[in-house]
Order: structure tokens, then sequence, then C-alpha cells
């Protein structure tokens, strides 16, 4: 298949991406304490629903927050929350917390309306688990803007040959880097989308470590942000991200070291997905923004040359 053919066959597949720096779900309000919930940049989706700005997402919290309505309750927690603000009212401080679900490290940038002392606060978490980030007067208004991106800062080893993540003989690809259809923003860019029957072993490209693993949601849900996943960081700061995972074949656990070479999950259809597939891709931290940069693949048949559409 040539170029033009498999420009072609990207510009058929009908795919959108709905990717973004962080995906607002929502403020649970409990007491003297309060909660958003955020899921980092994930670029999933090949397939997905709209196309949004890489920086959206990231949303205000208003302090003290507004009374819910008589009769209502929080939403349940969204899938796959990865970043967690909490604030607490006690002693007479607000003290402002930041879980970090991801198996790796999280930059983060917390600005406010308000001209707040020590605002704002720009954080790297290099480690899972929660993170006191500020102390205020409790009489402090609060109106906070989060934004978090996963990783830190980092450069990919562009020499680095990525072993084709598929235990197929065949090679199907679907979408070339920059396609037009999803392949446009940041974070997908450098993606590759490997056609693939449901259930085939899908394998590490890469040794690292599992920043996040999700498997829960079905292969035939349609829905944008039921995507399962692996997301694994790298030694040089770089993390791959293998997406529209079959549902209930995870086969390593967020933490968890991986081999390159090493089964991590088979491949499936799940999130917004018109054909079965695996969306792979290659991104780093770039400063407070997440990128996808191009990388190497090495096949059944050789190394891949890739043209990417546009060039």
């Amino acid at each position: 298949m040539d170029a033009a053919q498999l420009a072609s066959h990207s510009r058929q597949s009908q795919s959108l991406y709905s990717d973004k720096a962080i995906d607002f779900y929502r403020i649970a309000q409990s007491g003297d304490t309060a909660a958003m919930f955020f899921r980092p940049a994930l670029a999933l989706a090949c397939l997905l629903l709209a196309t949004l700005p890489a920086n959206t997402g990231a949303q205000w919290l208003p302090w003290p927050p507004k009374p819910a309505p008589s009769g209502t309750t929080a939403p349940p927690p969204p899938p796959a929350a990865a970043v967690r603000l909490h604030i607490e009212s006690r002693h007479g401080l607000r003290r402002l917390w930041l879980e970090n679900d991801l198996h790796g490290p999280v930059q983060v940038r917390i600005e406010s309306a308000q001209k707040l002392a020590g605002f704002p606060i720009r954080r790297l978490l290099h480690t899972h688990g929660r993170h006191l980030l500020a102390e205020l007067p409790a009489d402090a208004a609060l109106n906070l803007h989060l934004t978090a991106i996963p990783g830190a800062p980092a450069k990919h080893q562009q020499n680095h040959l990525y072993p084709y993540p598929l235990q197929l003989d065949d090679i199907h690809i679907s979408q070339l880097p920059h396609g037009a259809f999803s392949h446009q923003d940041a974070e997908n860019r450098d993606a590759l989308d490997l056609a693939a029957p449901i259930g085939t072993p899908v394998i590490a490209s890469r040794s690292g470590q599992v920043m996040q693993a999700e498997d829960r949601f079905d292969d035939r849900s349609g829905q944008r942000d039921a995507v399962n996943l692996v997301r694994v960081l790298h030694e040089d700061g770089s993390m791959a991200v293998y997406a529209h995972l079959q549902q209930r074949s995870l086969q390593v656990r967020p933490g968890a070291r991986v081999q390159a070479g090493q089964p991590i999950a088979r491949s499936g259809n799940s999130g917004y997905s018109t054909a079965p597939h695996l969306h792979f891709v290659i991104q780093v931290n770039n400063g407070e923004q997440l990128q996808s940069v191009p990388f190497r693949m090495d096949s059944p048949k050789g190394e891949l040359r890739l043209p990417r559409v546009g060039d």
C-alpha cells in the first residue's frame, strides 16, 4: 500500500479525536471539603466524538462552594480520574491537597483569580499519592484554576527502535501520523493507528513502568470516555499509550515494571470507535504541554518507513 492509498484509507476511517490536557469531571461537596477530579491528557481515542483544544478542561473551582439544590447528590467518580484537588477547612486554615493517582510524575499548575501570595503554584509531583500544596487563611475566598500534565518534562530518544506492538504477521495501518481525521492535535499528531482483530495480543514496545491501566469498559460502548488503555513511562521520561484495548484483558497493573516484548493486554474496540484497532503514540511533557513525538518502529517485515500525511 503506497502513501496515497494509506492517506485515502485514513480519510475513510471517519475518526475524530477529543484529546485534552485535562478533562474536568466534577466538583464534589461534603461539609467543608471540596474536590475536583481530572483525567490528564491520555491522547487515546482514535475515533472519538469531537475535537477540542489541547488546553481545554482546566476549570475554575470557587470556594466556598455554592450550596447544591435540595435533594441532589454528587455524581459518581469519572472514569480514569487521575488527578484530584481537595480543599479542606480545619483549625482556621484551608489546605490544598492534590491526589496523584498516576504511578508516575505529574506536573501541575494552580492559578487563583484573586491576588494571593504564593500563586500561581507550580509543582512536579514525582510520586503516586497525596501531596500538600498550600495552607491558606480560612477566610480567603478561592477561585482556582488547575492544569495537570502527566510526566516530567523530558526529551525522547529519537533513535530508539520500537518493536511492533501487536503479535501479527500482517500489518494494517488505518491512520498515519498527521492523519486528517484525528492526528492533528499536539497529543496525537505523531500517533499510529493499527487495525487488528479484537483479542490480538498487545506487547510492550519498550521497557518501563505502568503509569495507568484501565480495562473496565465494554468493546461496544461507543462512549467517548470509556476507553481502555495502558500508559507506560520510559527511562527517558517519554510515555507510550496503547489504547482501545479489549475489556478485561489487562496483563499488567499500575506501578508494575514491564519489559519490551512482554504481553500487556489484547487489542479491542473500546471507546468511541467504529472498527477494532490499536492506537499507539509516544508522548512527552514538553514543559506544561503534552506532545506526541515521531518514533521509529520495527515490524515483522522490517522497519516501517512512515510517510506523514501532509508531508
